[in-house]
């Protein structure tokens, strides 16, 4: 089982290790309750990441559930960074839930930077897909990146991972970074805050599976 976080979890480390505390960082949550332990242990240690770094995160979702998703990472991961129940609104907060497709998301580009402004920031400098599936991400990479410019990066399910890594690997550099799987989110943990974070018994499990059962497209490529 690998030790070190993969190549292209480490760049999306280093690249909110580069992010200014004066713009917010969008978390697109795209998956639903039935995937949050897979992919919450990651989506919470990148969270946590960018709060304790004093960068405002900012959430959204095209899932109706996911907005619930959201709230109770959001909740938990500004409890690890040590924020203050005051600080919700603030430090991190809600954007309003993409509804229309693939046409919702094109009109939810063309006025994100307007979000950014409404809150006093200039636009966003990051945003993070986290997806149970790799057409969620593609949707943001063909219908957000192109209008917004803004840096694209990805917490994916291991199912994912192999439609997704072209994205990272390719010379466009359309993901910046990619984490993917249970054992990609354990291992971002580990770097990001020095220990693995503790889990429910049902999560260890799936943690051992998803670190035996690991694509290996990173390794082999």
């Amino acid at each position: 089982p690998p030790s070190k976080l993969p190549e292209p979890g480490e760049a999306l480390y280093t690249e909110i290790e580069k992010l200014a505390a004066d713009q917010p960082v969008l978390i697109a949550f795209e998956y639903e309750p039935g995937s949050i332990g897979e992919l919450n242990p990651g989506v919470k240690a990148v969270i946590a990441h960018l709060l304790r770094r004093g960068v405002p995160v900012a959430v959204t979702s095209t899932l109706p559930a996911g907005f619930g998703v959201a709230q109770e990472v959001l909740k938990e991961a500004a409890d690890q960074a040590g924020l203050a129940p005051e600080d919700a609104g603030k430090k991190y907060f809600n954007l309003p839930y993409i509804a229309g497709g693939a046409s919702g998301l094109q009109q939810f580009a063309l006025k994100l930077q307007i979000e950014a402004t409404a809150r006093g920031y200039d636009n966003f400098s990051l945003i993070i897909v986290a997806t149970s599936s790799a057409e969620s991400a593609q949707a943001w990479i063909e219908q957000v990146q192109p209008v917004t410019k803004v840096r694209l990066a990805a917490v994916a399910s291991a199912a994912a991972e192999p439609m997704l890594y072209p994205y990272y690997q390719g010379e466009q550099k359309q993901l910046a970074g990619l984490v993917s799987g249970l054992a990609g989110g354990l291992l971002y943990a580990a770097k990001s805050s020095g220990a693995v974070p503790n889990l429910s018994q049902s999560e260890a499990l799936n943690a051992g599976v998803a670190l035996i059962q690991r694509p290996s497209s990173q390794t082999s490529v």
